[in-house]
Parts: structure tokens; sequence; C-alpha cells
């Protein structure tokens, strides 16, 4: 399928951002990644897993793997990232 995404920081505010048209295959990631426990906490260290996958026919190449780095666990849990490092590309 071909998809297009639109992304819009509802704390920050700003313009909504566009990527795309991508063609992409439900479950046809290249790649993967994952912590133990899948979350880190505050001045947790840990090592990010990384497994790369031949790509799907049809499918275009990733850009790398999105570390999300401030999610919003609720008005008492918010972290510390700013608008510049809320979420990092680890390119390929």
């Amino acid at each position: 399928m071909r998809a297009n995404f639109f992304s819009y920081s509802w704390y920050f505010g700003g313009a909504e951002s566009h990527l795309g048209p991508f063609r992409v295959t439900p479950y046809g990631e290249e790649f993967t990644a994952a912590v133990p426990g899948d979350m880190l906490t505050y001045k947790q260290q840990g090592n990010l897993a990384v497994q790369q996958y031949g790509l799907f026919p049809g499918t275009d190449p990733h850009a790398g793997v999105l570390l999300i780095n401030n999610s919003d666990f609720g008005a008492a849990n918010r972290g510390g990232a700013t608008k510049a490092t809320e979420a990092t590309l680890l390119p390929r």
C-alpha cells in the first residue's frame, strides 16, 4: 500500500509535519529494536538490540530505527525530553 504520514505535537504546537508517500507492507518491517523490558526509567542504562530483516518486495527502504525518548505516561509522569530530543532517528 502507499501511505502518507502526518504528525503534530499537541504539547509543543507548531506546524504539522508530512512524510511520504511511502510504499509499505503490513508486518514488513526492515528493522526492529528493543531494550530489556521495552522501557528504561530515569538514568537507567541498557543495550538496544536492533535486528535488520530483508525488505519485503515492493517496500521502500527504511531510514533506520526511531528511538522514542519521552513518552507521555500521564500527568504525573511526563519525562524530561525537549522538543528537539523527543525522538532520535538511528540511521541505517
